[in-house]
């Protein structure tokens, strides 16, 4: 027995050595290490701008610095985590490990303690820059060793909820939505459910006590999660101690979703059989042949993007979602909602539909014709490089004139929408700085997606929400450190940021685009 044990043992540390292995040497973790660099610039130039302003600048950089590691932790249980098991299922090597007689145990610690050791060694290098926040002043020890108990023990919620969803699920993309649904609800459900719990009672709805307990049980799950214990300590002047309740709840669920996950493991397929897309079984159809001048338009129209079913189905979802929200709050939540607000919530609904899809498209167009080969073959067809990128984009566009109908048709009708858009354009660069910001995003994951070909679709979009938070936070920082000490005005900064962020947009573009040439040379 002593032996069968040390072979798991030995079994279970090859396996994380070989994940420790390529998740160092690989482009995606230099870049996660320069991420994590730059947020110390990030901090360092935050607590610059408020040394001025505030006596304590320290507090100023820990706040940052603890909410920055807490966003990548969290970005780590969609990336790292959700990948685990789904991404060696769909690569048919999790029936090549189970072969060498590993269990669901040793599986799932090979897989999942890479990412722990990856996240441990990142909290141990940032732990120098945070223990200098003490000598800027502010910040007492036990803030910074509760602060890394609290990071470790969301570290470790996050390495269990990723697992679980990477075992449940048969593909990474499933699960990796899954897991960033699951955050989102953790960051600000209890929050919306007692909103919403508000609004019932007032409309009749529920009764007291009823109103009274969901706000008991929110309350509660609020008090255990990572972000409220963070901002306790950031706010306790020292006097909060090391060990809270919110170290024992995130450790314990991390380790029974762990827990679980073993349990389910065998109950779930080890191999899966490669299907299409929802869309693009949409797309088929037995009659009708392909566009004698725009043959790759239509491919990417009809098996992408769904064909004329894709856009009568986006017809209806785009309008029909804002809608039966916005019934559902009158009715039950005594919005008391006029035609004008329908309008309203159709118009931006739509917009931000067009966003997360165009982010979606942004990840799939290219990535999966580098991911399934056929690019290669597709570039060897007598037509110019341009005229491929070209063609590409115009089937995607075409799969998108729905949403981009609908937003505008409705932000024409509703006066709250058209006043909104004139007021930006009365701004000096303030509607700009607004339209950068999904621009931005899609600009990241459109260079993510032919960057890290190995990466889900909805990894990569999460990669590109990533990097616009990072041009974000350094617009703020620099709009603090300038316009407040009067060195620029407004004006002057909106559009300085415009020239630079375009710069930067176009840049995204022109690596994606060398990067796809390089790929057609070598195929």
């Amino acid at each position: 027995m002593e032996t069968c044990g040390l072979n798991q043992w030995h079994r279970m540390t090859a396996l994380l050595m070989r994940r420790l292995r390529l998740d160092l040497r690989g482009a995606p973790g230099h870049l996660l290490r320069l991420a994590s660099a730059g947020i110390m610039l990030l901090t360092i130039s935050a607590s610059i701008s408020v040394m001025f302003a505030t006596g304590s600048p320290g507090l100023a950089a820990f706040q940052s610095m603890i909410w920055a590691d807490a966003l990548i932790i969290s970005a780590a249980s969609t990336t790292v985590f959700a990948s685990a098991i789904g991404a060696e299922r769909e690569a048919g090597t999790l029936s090549l490990l189970r072969m060498t007689g590993m269990t669901s145990l040793s599986v799932l610690l090979g897989q999942g303690a890479s990412g722990l050791v990856i996240g441990v060694l990142l909290l141990a290098v940032q732990f120098p820059f945070i223990v200098l926040t003490i000598t800027l002043g502010g910040v007492l020890w036990n803030q910074v060793l509760g602060a890394a108990l609290a990071l470790l023990a969301h570290l470790v919620l996050c390495a269990g909820l990723g697992l679980f969803w990477s075992v449940l699920c048969q593909r990474s993309g499933t699960a990796a939505f899954l897991t960033l649904l699951s955050m989102i609800a953790l960051w600000i459900g209890p929050w919306g459910t007692r909103e919403l719990a508000d609004d019932m009672l007032r409309a009749g709805t529920i009764s007291d006590g009823t109103e009274r307990s969901v706000n008991a049980v929110t309350m509660w799950i609020d008090r255990e999660l990572a972000w409220t214990r963070l901002s306790e300590i950031s706010t306790s002047l020292g006097v909060s101690p090391l060990w809270s309740s919110q170290l024992v709840t995130s450790t314990g669920v991390g380790i029974g979703l762990f827990l679980l996950s073993v349990l389910i493991m065998d109950r779930r397929p080890i191999e899966i059989v490669q299907r299409a897309s929802m869309l693009a079984t949409l797309g088929r159809s037995r009659r009708g042949r392909a566009w004698n001048r725009a043959p790759i338009v239509w491919k990417d129209f009809r098996m992408f993007m769904g064909g004329e079913r894709g856009v009568i189905l986006r017809l209806i979802i785009y309008p029909l979602v804002p809608l039966t929200c916005a019934f559902l709050l009158d009715a039950f939540a005594d919005a008391q909602l006029r035609n004008e607000n329908y309008w309203e919530a159709v118009a931006w609904t739509a917009v931000v539909f067009l966003v997360i899809e165009c982010n979606a498209v942004a990840s799939r167009l290219f990535r999966n014709e580098l991911a399934e080969q056929t690019w290669g073959t597709l570039t060897l067809t007598p037509r110019p490089f341009m005229s491929i990128v070209a063609a590409k984009l115009g089937g995607a566009a075409l799969g998108l004139l729905p949403g981009i109908s609908v937003a505008v048709f409705a932000s024409l009708i509703s006066d709250d929408v058209r006043q909104s858009w004139r007021d930006g354009f009365a701004q000096d660069g303030e509607l700009g700085c607004i339209l950068m910001q999904p621009t931005a995003w899609l600009a990241a994951t459109s260079l993510s997606s032919v960057l890290f070909v190995s990466f889900p679709p909805m990894v990569l979009m999460f990669c590109g929400l990533v990097g616009f938070f990072l041009q974000y936070s350094l617009a703020f920082m620099s709009a603090q450190t300038l316009t407040l000490n009067g060195a620029v005005s407004m004006k002057v900064f909106n559009y300085g940021y415009l020239f630079v962020a375009s710069s930067a947009v176009a840049a995204a573009y022109a690596i994606a685009l060398i990067r796809l040439r390089i790929v057609t040379r070598r195929d």
